[in-house]
């Protein structure tokens, strides 16, 4: 397989919602490209609150094609294919949300840019 031009390394950072009611955090795991951020977007829904495949339609509705996409990442699996969305992406799909989870992971992104 041809190696990739990014660094197909994943970084885990923990988001905790802070809302009464949740006790637990969620694991993000994010891969830098190009100097810019980008999220696994299964983590990103988990950490929503939304169910899965709810970040997908709106990715594929909502964003144009540079602000997500796929990436070959090597896990303890081996080679997947796994969907990122990048930064700034996930906060122009979230911003029209009401849910307090919601409210929280974008108030969590916006300390990672």
């Amino acid at each position: 397989m041809k190696k990739p031009d990014y660094d197909p390394t994943l970084t885990v950072l923990n988001f905790n919602p802070q809302i009464k009611g949740i006790s637990r955090y969620f694991p993000v795991r994010v891969l830098r490209w190009e100097g810019s951020l980008w999220l696994l977007s299964k983590d990103a829904e988990a950490a929503l609150g939304w169910s899965y495949g709810t970040l997908t339609a709106h990715l594929s509705t909502r964003l144009p094609g540079y602000a997500w996409g796929y990436a070959n990442i090597l896990t303890e699996r081996g080679w997947e294919l796994l969907r990122f969305v990048s930064l700034a992406g996930l906060k122009a799909t979230i911003t029209r949300t009401r849910e307090r989870q919601s409210w929280a992971f974008r108030r969590w992104l916006d300390t990672l840019a």
